[in-house]
């Protein structure tokens, strides 16, 4: 018998691929609230969780749910103590955008020392004297302060100075 794994929230085809070629069952959900998931899951042995909220009520619904893997970092989504107590397994994938947060957090410094939004903006409303009215931050001679050195905080500081 094949093992059915619910995905309330899209993932890329390489992902669901990945399921299929091993033998899994893909069942896409038919919505992210919880009385959608509630419905979905009464068949299911796992899910792939994304962002929808995983309560009691769900991990309840689900008697065959074995592992609810989070498609991402944190389990906060998820009623961890309820799948404890039910021996259901709950992943979670540490590493999966560590990289593309550092990269967006480096982004987001420069675009605010730059004013690249409002500079957009003004560049598209064709406001070329917006140059000689908002004026930009260099972060040469700058320090950057870093709450935490986890895998995003050293990585964003990596990228940040190297």
């Amino acid at each position: 018998m094949a093992y059915t794994v619910l995905i309330p929230q899209d993932v890329v085809e390489e992902g669901k691929k990945y399921l299929t070629d091993r033998g899994y069952k893909i069942k896409m959900g038919s919505g992210v609230t919880v009385e959608a998931i509630i419905k979905d899951v009464a068949d299911c042995d796992a899910i792939l969780a994304r962002t929808a909220p995983f309560p009691r009520e769900v991990i309840l619904a689900g008697p065959r749910l074995k592992v609810i893997g989070r498609h991402g970092v944190g389990v906060d989504n998820i009623d961890v103590k309820t799948c404890t107590e039910k021996g259901i397994w709950v992943t979670y994938a540490p590493e999966s955008n560590a990289n593309s947060v550092a990269e967006y957090a480096v982004g987001q410094i420069i675009a605010l020392a730059r004013n690249l939004l409002a500079g957009d903006k003004a560049t598209r409303s064709m406001d070329w004297e917006f140059r000689n009215r908002v004026k930009g931050s260099d972060l040469a001679g700058k320090t950057l302060g870093l709450v935490g050195a986890g895998r995003v905080g050293a990585m964003t500081a990596k990228k940040a100075f190297y």
